[in-house]
């Protein structure tokens, strides 16, 4: 059991990479002061393990109401993750809202901690 708890949490961390997400986490909070920039990290991690959580625990069924198979699953969630590769790469952006002076919440903690990676990772693990 040990096993399969460490195999599942050096994938997790190795898919989630809060050391990737260390410099850009440290560009939207340049202009913070250090009591906003720890609530913001606090905030960022309490939606993800929300959102990890709640995929955790209802993810499965909801793919199961859907009538989507785990392996579409996998293959539309790797072609998720092709994309925003390739929008990376290449720099595109599928918006003009370049403002990060707002809340930096949803960049850091839906796509970058808990982004198409972890959550499929999450749901197969369950699997």
């Amino acid at each position: 059991m040990l096993d399969g708890l460490f195999d599942s949490f050096i994938m997790l961390l190795v898919i989630m990479d809060p050391f990737g997400g260390l410099p850009i986490f440290l560009t939207l909070t340049k202009e913070y002061s250090d009591q906003r920039i720890k609530r913001s990290a606090f905030r960022a991690i309490r939606v993800s393990a929300i959102l990890l959580f709640l995929f955790l625990i209802v993810g499965e069924n909801v793919l199961t109401f859907f009538g989507i198979t785990i392996f579409s699953f996998q293959v539309g969630g790797g072609l998720i993750l092709l994309m925003l590769g390739l929008m990376y790469v290449l720099d595109v952006s599928l918006s003009n809202d370049k403002d990060y002076s707002k809340d930096i919440i949803i960049p850091m903690a839906t796509p970058l901690i808990a982004g198409p990676g972890a959550i499929t990772a999450i749901i197969i693990l369950v699997n």
